[in-house]
Order: C-alpha cells, then structure tokens, then sequence
C-alpha cells in the first residue's frame, strides 16, 4: 500500500516516494529504517522509468547536472549517517525521519514562489547537497531538491521531469554504495521483488489517470497524511528517549 500510494503521488508531482514510504513503514515500525531505505532506491528505478518514458526531452538538463553534483557530494555522508544512528542512536534516527517528514510534508502544499530569475549554479549545487544528505539518509531527496526546482521560473512539466531525472541519480549512487559496503541484505530483495508491481501500478495510473484527481487536492491530502505520521513518529521517540534518560 505505502508503495502504490507513493508511486502515484510522485507520479503526479514528480517527487514523494521515498517520504511516503518511508513515512508509513516507519510509523508502523515493521522494517529497519536502513532496509527500507535500500528497497525504496531499487523501487524508484522503476517508477522513474516509466514516468520518464516519453518525458525525457521536457527534463532541464543544466539545472539536473548542478543538482546531480551537489547530490553525489553528500548521498555517502547520508549513508554514513543513517548507519552510525541505526547503530548506536536509533531513537535520535526515528527522531530525525520524524521531523524531517513533518517538514518535508510543508513542500507538498506550500507551493514556493518562482523566482524572477534563475538561481545561480552555487546555490543549486548545495541545494543538491542538501537533497543527497536526505538523501542518503532516508532515500527521500524530493522535498529538498523538489521545493527548489519548483522556485525556478521553468514550466511545471520542465520540473517534474527534471525532479524525476534527479531522482534516478540519488537511487542508482546510494544502491551501488549500498551495495558495494555489504548493505543488500536477503529481506530488501524480498520487499524490492514484492513492491515492483505496486510501483509499477501507481506509477502508470499517475500517467493515465492524473487528471482524474486535482494536483492541489493530491499534495493537500498527501500533506496531512505526511504530518499525521511525521508527528506520531516524534513523538513515539521522545517517549522512547525519555524513557532511556530515566533508567
């Protein structure tokens, strides 16, 4: 269900798989963050094929080059991160996703306003940083890279493809440091194979069957499902450390 559903959603506004994913299996705390986080990257080769498919010629290739070497920066201090916390702080992890959905979920409503002018390659190159960070953490750089793209003054369709292009270069660097670091364990090929046809799903009814669903109806919805979650998850961890201070 988590797949399918951000399949669709990152179908329709060109980014939102990795947090909606992650934001429902985390909340119902059934898989490792780092195993999910690995199935999602996997996941996205698909969904990002076939919402590109026929949609490559609308991607902005000079802003995803900036974008894609500010990503290929941080994604290995991302991974870094993820594992230190996973094995060591593991309430401070679930403490960042938290926050880190209850912002992201802020960028599926809050449309930012575009710029006059395009922003310079510095400041698109950290905020690919920014998107690697995430990343790497949580294979969730769509909100960071996503309200950015959305401030330039380029069409719509420019910047779902081009979110959708970026999107690929997060997913194939974080898997082949995943994998070449020993991180593929038996049960993220078991997920991956169970949530191809569900991505697979989603992904094609977003492009079929967009129009039946409003975009602002579609981010609104997916905005408080993203908070709900988000603040559920912070606070199951506050509980958890303040438990930890108190023994």
């Amino acid at each position: 269900m988590a797949v399918f559903l951000g399949s669709y959603v990152q179908g329709i506004t060109g980014f939102a798989l990795g947090i909606v994913v992650m934001a429902i299996v985390a909340a119902a705390q059934v898989y490792d963050v780092a195993d999910m986080a690995a199935v999602i990257s996997f996941l996205a080769f698909v969904n990002v094929g076939v919402a590109l498919y026929g949609h490559a010629r609308d991607v902005d290739w000079g802003l995803w080059l900036s974008l894609s070497m500010g990503q290929l920066t941080a994604i290995g201090v991302g991974i870094w991160l993820l594992h230190q916390l996973s094995s060591n702080a593991e309430n401070v992890l679930y403490l960042i996703l938290g926050v880190f959905i209850v912002g992201g979920s802020a960028s599926m409503v809050l449309r930012p306003t575009p710029r006059s002018t395009r922003s310079p390659i510095w400041s698109t190159v950290v905020a690919g940083a920014g998107g690697g960070l995430v990343g790497g953490m949580f294979a969730a750089s769509g909100p960071v890279i996503g309200w950015f793209a959305y401030r330039q003054p380029i069409p719509v369709a420019t910047v779902r493809a081009t979110l959708l292009a970026g999107y690929l270069v997060t997913t194939t660097t974080r898997s082949l440091v995943v994998g070449f670091s020993g991180g593929l364990s038996e049960i993220v090929w078991q997920l991956t194979a169970l949530g191809l046809p569900a991505v697979a799903l989603g992904t094609w009814l977003a492009r079929r069957h967009a129009a039946l669903f409003d975009e602002g109806n579609m981010r609104r919805v997916a905005f408080t499902t993203l908070l709900l979650l988000g603040i559920g998850i912070i606070a199951s961890a506050v509980f958890a450390l303040a438990q930890t201070v108190t023994v």
